[in-house]
């Protein structure tokens, strides 16, 4: 790209809507990873730990993480989404196998 033509304050102007664009791409990147590691520490600080018994979640703050593991009805299931409010044994959880 050739930006020889554009004065100094169109290249600030470029500059500036590059970076935010790069800034909303990370945001969007990092969305997953973050509201895992804030729902792990809101679960920990409540007092659930993994292996728990699955609670319906109360809202955002309260779903389950990425990865995290419940048991229900016997069985033990793991959530493959963050941000996890449904039912084991539907989508979003995968079921351990002993």
């Amino acid at each position: 790209m050739d930006f020889s033509h554009h004065d100094d304050q169109a290249l600030e102007a470029l500059r500036s809507e590059v970076v935010a664009e790069q800034n909303r791409r990370w945001t969007l990147a990092q969305a997953g990873a973050t509201l895992d590691s804030l729902t792990r520490s809101v679960l920990t600080a409540n007092g659930v730990t993994e292996g728990d018994e699955w609670v319906r979640p109360a809202d955002a703050t309260t779903s389950y993480p990425k990865g995290w593991r419940v048991t229900l009805d016997g069985k033990t299931w793991t959530s493959t989404r963050s941000g996890n409010t449904l039912k084991p044994g539907g989508a979003g959880w995968t079921e351990e196998k002993p």
